[in-house]
């Protein structure tokens, strides 16, 4: 499993749910979760096969900024 940290500019829960349905239908994530406290909004992506380009790119076309960290 990998495991990817992105900072966002995911602000609040209604934003969060908004990116939600975008995240999911990605193919190969376990589990995701974004912390709203942390001064990047850190959204934690785990799974199989992923490309933080290709998750990165998703969550643009979403409208939310996206930068992997680490």
């Amino acid at each position: 499993m990998k495991i990817f940290v992105f900072k966002t500019n995911i602000k609040n829960d209604y934003q969060k749910e908004m990116v939600a349905p975008i995240i999911n239908q990605i193919k190969g994530i376990n589990r995701w979760s974004v912390n709203l406290e942390d001064k990047n909004r850190a959204l934690r992506i785990e799974g199989h096969g992923l490309k933080s380009q290709q998750i990165e790119e998703m969550i643009s076309k979403a409208g939310f900024e996206c930068e992997t960290m680490y």
